[in-house]
C-alpha cells in the first residue's frame, strides 16, 4: 500500500489509530461468542486472557487514542456487552463474585495489562492472582473448625 492511498483512508493518524483499534475490538467481541462450549469459568478466564493480550498490543499506540471519540466509546461498550454474559453466565455458576459489574472486571484486568513485566511468567502470575481475586470462595463456615 502506497502512503498516498493510506492517506486517502486515513486522512490523520488518530483515524488510522481508530481503525486498527475497531478492528481489534471486533476480534476481542467475536471471541466472547467463540467461547459458549466451555464451562462458565474457562470461558469468562479465557476471554479475560484475549482482554489482556487486546490491551498489552495497545499500549505502544494508546497514547494516540482519542478517548472521547464516538467510535472509542463505542469499542469500550461493545467490550463490555460482549464480556457482560460470559460474566452473568460465570456469576450463576456461583463462580465469580455476584457484586462483581463488567466494568469492574474490565478496569481490574486493564490496570494488570498496563503494568511492565520482567518477563512473561511474572505477567501469567500476577493474572493468575488477578483471576484468583475474581472468584468466589467457598463459605467461610465450610469446614472451619468451631
Amino acid at each position: 500500500m502506497s502512503i498516498a492511498t493510506l492517506y486517502r483512508n486515513f486522512p490523520n493518524r488518530e483515524d488510522l489509530v481508530a481503525e486498527v483499534n475497531r478492528d481489534a475490538v471486533e476480534a476481542l467481541c467475536r471471541s466472547a461468542a467463540d467461547l459458549g462450549h466451555l464451562e462458565p469459568w474457562d470461558a469468562l478466564a479465557k476471554w479475560l486472557e484475549n482482554f489482556v493480550a487486546y490491551i498489552g498490543t495497545k499500549l505502544a499506540f494508546a497514547e494516540a487514542l482519542n478517548r472521547t471519540t464516538e467510535g472509542y466509546q463505542a469499542c469500550r461498550q461493545a467490550m463490555r456487552v460482549a464480556g457482560e454474559p460470559l460474566l452473568v453466565r460465570t456469576q450463576d455458576a456461583g463462580a465469580v463474585h455476584p457484586e462483581a459489574t463488567i466494568d469492574d472486571v474490565l478496569r481490574m484486568f486493564s490496570g494488570v495489562s498496563a503494568v511492565e513485566y520482567v518477563d512473561e511468567a511474572q505477567r501469567r502470575r500476577v493474572f493468575g492472582f488477578a483471576l484468583a481475586g475474581l472468584r468466589t470462595c467457598p463459605s467461610a463456615g465450610a469446614g472451619a473448625r468451631s
